[in-house]
């Protein structure tokens, strides 16, 4: 689950949806402590390099707080945001 919130991270920084990327960095950064699986050195690196574009372009805290959102989100509340968001489909 952390590798596609990273990857819609990714595609949310391409888009210019930085606080979204950050939500879901902290989404997927939530995940992998839980499970205590830690983004591999490689990956850290790439997607640090992805993620300081969304950095800079909110401020320190917009940016801490989107990450933090993330990072809170139990599945149950990430699923549904994912949602709202369209991220997912709707439940049928």
């Amino acid at each position: 689950m952390a590798f596609s919130l990273e990857g819609l991270a990714r595609l949310a920084v391409e888009e210019q949806q930085y606080e979204r990327a950050l939500k879901l960095a902290g989404a997927a950064d939530g995940r992998r402590r839980t499970v205590v699986i830690p983004l591999p050195a490689v990956g850290h690196v790439e997607m640090e390099r992805v993620l300081t574009r969304a950095r800079d372009a909110l401020s320190d805290a917009n940016s801490r707080d989107a990450f933090a959102r993330g990072q809170r989100l139990d599945d149950a509340e990430l699923i549904a945001w994912l949602r709202r968001e369209h991220l997912l489909p709707p439940v049928e």
